[in-house]
């Protein structure tokens, strides 16, 4: 019987991330849907390796970490725009209360290349996920 269930796992933007994607087979790729974390620094040709191996799939790119070191939304918003025009439904993911550069980033991006967003919260602050959103009310929720 098949499981009815969606993984989404945190995997960093590293080029073994990108292989291990393309090798997964058909069926266990239509039950994933990763969360991809960029690194201060992506691999060259990470964007169209990703778009490469994830092709068509759903997926979800965190750039807090990359703009909080660089102090620039520039490398978020290519690898984001690289990404999604390399044919995968990609969505912004971004923490609870974010605020800044990056907030301003991801409302430009909602909806670019799929419907939705990740909202990543901690679970004492899940009562407050739905008070904060986005870009108007009901964004803050993930595909569905």
């Amino acid at each position: 019987m098949h499981a009815n269930y969606t993984y989404r796992p945190l995997l960093r933007s590293r080029t073994g991330e990108a292989i291990a994607l393309k090798n997964l087979t058909p069926p266990a790729k239509s039950r994933l849907s990763p969360i991809i974390s960029l690194v201060a620094k992506p691999p060259g040709g990470f964007a169209e390796d990703i778009a490469a191996a994830w092709g068509g799939g759903r997926m979800a790119l965190d750039g807090a970490y990359n703009v909080s070191l660089s102090g620039s939304i520039a490398s978020f918003s290519n690898h984001f725009g690289a990404i999604g025009t390399g044919g995968v439904q990609l969505i912004p993911s971004i923490e609870l209360g974010e605020t800044g550069q990056y907030l301003h980033a991801v409302k430009t991006l909602v909806g670019s290349f799929a419907p939705g967003l990740v909202l990543k919260v901690r679970l004492e602050e899940l009562i407050n996920a739905t008070a904060w959103p986005v870009d108007g009310p009901r964004r803050t929720s993930i595909w569905s």
